[in-house]
């Protein structure tokens, strides 16, 4: 894992019993880049995930990207959906 990257997991719940794997990323200083959300998701061993963006910009509240200082990112596991 690079210096300067914390990564955690956590369950996010969806609705009635319906609940996702979440991996989230945060960088302190500077922007994430897609290479190293990449390498992230492969440390932690998952094959298929869906990276969701903020891309509201700062001037408008985001509520469910919370963070003090720096970048992140929330990717779902995909490793169980059934792509056919």
């Amino acid at each position: 894992m690079k210096k300067g990257i914390e990564t955690w997991s956590e369950y996010w719940h969806l609705g009635g019993e319906a609940t996702t794997h979440v991996l989230c990323i945060k960088k302190k200083r500077g922007k994430l880049s897609v290479d190293e959300i990449k390498e992230t998701c492969m440390a932690w061993e998952w094959s298929y995930w869906l990276l969701l963006i903020d891309g509201r910009g700062e001037e408008e509240p985001n509520y469910s990207f919370e963070t003090e200082e720096g970048d992140f990112a929330a990717c779902i596991q995909m490793d169980d959906v059934n792509f056919k």
